[in-house]
């Protein structure tokens, strides 16, 4: 899963984000999630088969989301209210994250790919996996707030 933590680093540094301190990964079961008011993934199809999360509270998501969108040039009209803008720039950016982690991945010879981003919202969402999905966990901490990634995965 060094794939994954290494092209998140690189993504968020690359876009801005400064001292970006990223947790040990956590290997768990699959079963219950956290709960979060913003949840952004994509799939993973191919020799690597699960998804990848990106998940935060409102208000670090709306930071998250603010701070990308300026690094790319893009004002957004209400920047402190999370709408529609925040929801692109967060699956650009869980695009980029995942996009550069199929590269590292197709690197040590497996090939994989993505599905579209899907951005879920809510006061408090709370998902339940399936047993037969093993997750790795890393927290992300920088000035922009909180963000949790889990990286769910078929384990061979």
């Amino acid at each position: 899963m060094a794939a994954f933590s290494g092209a998140l680093r690189a993504v968020l540094e690359e876009s801005g984000f400064q001292n970006v301190k990223i947790d040990d990964p956590v290997d768990r079961a699959g079963g219950a999630g956290r709960s979060v008011q913003v949840s952004v993934s994509v799939g993973i199809a191919g020799a690597v088969r699960g998804f990848l999360f990106l998940q935060a509270q409102l208000q670090a998501a709306t930071e998250y989301a603010a701070m990308l969108s300026r690094q790319l040039g893009v004002t957004l009209e209400n920047p402190d209210t999370f709408g529609p803008m925040h929801k692109a720039a967060l699956a650009e950016l869980i695009n980029q994250i995942s996009g550069r982690a199929m590269m590292l991945l197709a690197e040590i010879g497996l090939d994989a790919d993505i599905t579209p981003p899907t951005v879920v919202t809510g006061d408090s969402l709370d998902a339940t996996f399936s047993d037969s999905l093993s997750f790795v966990d890393l927290g992300v901490h920088c000035r922009a707030g909180d963000l949790a990634v889990s990286i769910g995965y078929q384990p061979e």
